[in-house]
Order: structure tokens, then sequence, then C-alpha cells
């Protein structure tokens, strides 16, 4: 961190994110669990990711099992589609309940918001089931009852491919939603599941708007106007996620974060925070960090190697750099004069707040 914050100002802000219920909007810690549970290893949750949430102060994660892209399964890793997406989302799943089941005292699986609510209480992380693409539904809108009934609630249209539903911004397409995407997304609505538009291209988001009688949520993505890149949104498209009553996650991937080259740093990328702010008013912004420290540690070495990629340099702000930095953030919001109810909202009133309204 650049900035030098006080003792009265650190003091203040570790008080306020420890009374807060703060929720990491976009993770992938499912991914390693799954590959050491077909190791052989259960309980690894609790043992490799819990220390790091709880020393971050995380009462929840929002978690995406599975998608369009076969994280789960295919390593070294490759940006390829799964060869059977229902079975991917069926294993992603199935992954979290196993850990759930294997520390019932510290792992809670969350459908409604009092559970997350009770999850803090009881000194547990939650975890809130999600999807990075929806092609696990495959051609079948009737899978999303399924998949409901199965605990997820937050499902994301596309990654960066074209799925049946959509175009990815990854494939530089101009289609927008098709006739079964705008189907899906009107099921999702009727569920109960948050329609996540991040990863989706211009034209979907503009068809997500017009057939959504839900809040619209962009679990990680940043302001275009700040770090001018596909995966970020304009001014205009945070105002219309706002006037749904939708929320955006702040992203901490330095591709997303700065125009520079190299580690942004912290003050960088509370720049997006503090604009989205201004922009779209105090309710409608959290963080959605997608930091990927939770993959396996020769995964997560390769993927900071990867030449694959080399637009995503998996690089993040300094004193960002592991979940269990959030309370930076908090300390950075509080230096700039943020309001202790305006950050309550960012670290996860504001998520809480669209859970409700959308679970029901």
């Amino acid at each position: 961190m650049q900035s030098v914050a006080s003792e009265v100002v650190v003091a203040q802000a570790l008080r306020i994110h420890q009374d807060a219920i703060v929720i990491a909007g976009h993770t992938d810690i499912c991914p390693d669990v799954a590959k050491r549970q077909r190791s052989g290893e259960t309980g690894s949750f609790v043992a490799r990711h819990a220390p790091v949430l709880r020393k971050g102060g995380i009462s929840a994660v929002c978690d995406h099992v599975a998608g369009d892209a076969q994280y789960l399964i295919d390593f070294p890793f490759r940006n390829t589609l799964a060869a059977n997406r229902l079975k991917f989302g069926l294993q992603g799943v199935e992954a979290i309940y196993r850990e759930q089941q294997a520390s019932p005292n510290d792992v809670s699986v969350a459908t409604t918001v009092d559970e997350i609510v009770r999850a803090k209480a009881e000194g547990k992380v939650a975890i809130v089931i999600c999807f990075e693409g929806a092609s696990p539904i495959e051609d079948d809108t009737s899978l999303l009852d399924i998949y409901h009934r199965l605990s997820v609630r937050i499902i994301g249209l596309t990654h960066d491919h074209r799925n049946l539903l959509a175009d990815g911004l990854g494939t530089g397409g101009t289609g927008g939603l098709t006739s079964l995407g705008r189907e899906a997304v009107r099921e999702m609505n009727r569920l109960g599941i948050v329609v996540d538009i991040s990863h989706l291209n211009e034209a979907g988001f503009w068809d997500v708007i017009e057939t959504s009688t839900a809040p619209i949520h962009a679990s990680h993505s940043n302001s275009a106007a700040l770090r001018n890149h596909r995966r970020n949104l304009s001014d205009e498209q945070l105002v219309a996620i706002a006037a749904t009553g939708g929320v955006v996650g702040v992203h901490a991937m330095g591709a997303f974060v700065s125009e520079r080259e190299g580690q942004p740093t912290l003050e960088e990328f509370v720049d997006h925070i503090e604009h989205m702010v201004e922009v779209m008013g105090d309710d409608h912004v959290a963080i959605g960090p997608d930091l990927m420290e939770n993959y396996p540690d020769a995964e997560y070495a390769l993927l900071w190697k990867s030449k694959q990629l080399p637009e995503f340099a998996f690089v993040y702000p300094d004193g960002f750099t592991s979940l269990s930095q959030l309370p930076n953030v908090t300390i950075e919001l509080v230096r700039r004069g943020f309001s202790e109810s305006t950050i309550s909202k960012i670290l996860g009133g504001n998520l809480l707040r669209l859970f409700g309204e959308i679970w029901g």
C-alpha cells in the first residue's frame, strides 16, 4: 500500500470490518477442493481455504463451482469447454456438499440471507453455489429447476465463450441473447436465481436489461471509464444495472484495474469502487475479487506464467494479493472518508439486499 493510514483509521476500519457481514462476491475455490477430493482428500476447504477467509474477515463466498470452461477436470490449465457440462455442474455442486458434510461445524451451504447471517454468528464460512457460464443446463431450461433444488443461486449466462444462451466477451461476437437465453433469464427470475452478466457481451447485456424482471448482478466487473477493457462496464451500463436494483462486484485482477503494466496499487483498485459509488450510488457496489490463490499451487503457478492468456496477467493489487488482506480495502475506504454505513454495504450489505430480493 502506498498510502499510510493512521492508527485511528486502522482501528476504525478493523472494527467496521469485524462487525460487517463480509462477502467475497466471486471466488473459484471449488477447482482446488474437487481435485483434492479426487485424490482422496476431504476437508481441504477447512484446512486450506478457511484460514485465509477467516483472516480476511470473510463471512461468505460466492463460489463458482462450474460453468462453461472446464477447470475442474482439465489440467494443465486450458481454456476449453468441458466435454460434458451437465456432468461438470453436478460434480462441482457435489464437491461443495462433500466439504460441508466433512466439516459441518465450519462450512455451510447458503440458499437464504438468514443462512449467511447465521453462518457469521456461528463462526462458519457460508458458501453460495454459483455457475460461471450456463452451459451445465445444456439446451434445457428445466434443468435450472434441478440446479435450484441443488442450491445453485447465482448463474453467469456465459463465460468468455459462446454457448447456447449468448456470446461471451471472448468470442468477439455481436449476437445478443438467443431465444434459449431469454427463456433462461425468465426462468431464473421465476425460480429466484441471480442473473450474472459478467463475461457477457454488450448486446447480450442490453438484452438482459430488457428481459429480466429482477435486479441484475455483475459479480466481477470494473469500470471502463477507469480501465478501458472489454471485461469492464461503461458508466451507461453501470447506471442501467443500478436502475434494476442490481449490484456490481469490483474485480481485483490487475488487467482490469489499471492501464499500467505490472502490479496495480490498492489505491487504483479502490478508485473503481469510488467511481462506481459516484455513478451508481452506494447501494449497488460490492467486492468480487476473483483472487486465484485458491487454485492448486502448481496450477496457480502455471496461470501466472501462462502464455495462452497474455492479456490476463494474474497479478493483483499491492496489499490485496490474498483474500486474507481484504481488511486493507476497508482501511483504504475509511482513509478516503467513506461512511461506516457505505463501507458495510460495499463489504456485504448490498449483496445481502440483492439476494434477499431475488431469493425471497
